[in-house]
């Protein structure tokens, strides 16, 4: 809207020049679709990566975070009201019935205009510091999780994973080798403890 208001001089010239209503609405749509779509694409990109970033930073307790991946209904939502943002700000701005005033003013913006822009920045800030905020009371808490003393002593631990390939090894053959496994770790020197799990 900031946009249109700005160009009010060149919205005059090209009525002036026999651009018709339908022609300027048309570019007004082109203009606010083209940025309404391509911040919606930099958002979804970005919020995939930092989805990635996220998904390597988590420690391993949490459970599905693996599983953690952009939904395609928010993805679709994110693009339909980027859609809806760009048809209501284009025709807003192309509804703005340009006057010849504005060829002579140097700000041809009326008193009304310019306090519908000062509250649309002030909702901007606002909604910026709210999500800054938020943003930063959940990488908080993640630091605080981090640093969480859950009771187990990890020090000195070591987990190993060992998968057999069933047409290999058939139950018992897997109940032997790890039985035999066991007693070999049980063993090694430096050893205070061995178990295996299922």
């Amino acid at each position: 809207m900031a946009r249109g208001a700005a160009r009010q001089r060149e919205l005059v010239v090209r009525s002036a020049l026999g651009a018709g209503r339908n022609q300027l609405l048309r570019q007004a749509l082109t203009e606010s679709f083209l940025l309404s779509s391509s911040g919606a694409v930099a958002g979804l990109a970005m919020a995939y990566e930092l989805l990635r970033t996220f998904i390597g930073l988590a420690p391993t307790g949490i459970p599905f975070v693996a599983d953690a991946h952009l939904d395609l209904r928010i993805a679709m939502f994110t693009l339909i009201l980027s859609f809806a943002c760009g048809a209501l700000f284009g025709i807003a701005s192309a509804l703005q019935k340009p006057s010849s005033a504005a060829l002579n003013a140097k700000t041809s913006a009326s008193h009304n205009h310019t306090l519908l822009r000062r509250c649309l920045v002030v909702g901007q800030i606002a909604v910026s510091i709210i999500l800054l905020s938020s943003a930063g009371l959940m990488l908080r808490s993640f630091q605080r999780i981090e640093g969480q003393n859950l009771g187990v002593q990890t020090g000195g631990v070591l987990t190993v994973k060992v998968a057999l390939p069933s047409f290999r090894y058939n139950t018992s053959q897997k109940m032997d080798f790890y039985l035999r496994l066991e007693s070999a770790l049980r063993r090694m020197p430096g050893t205070s403890a061995v178990s295996v799990a299922d």
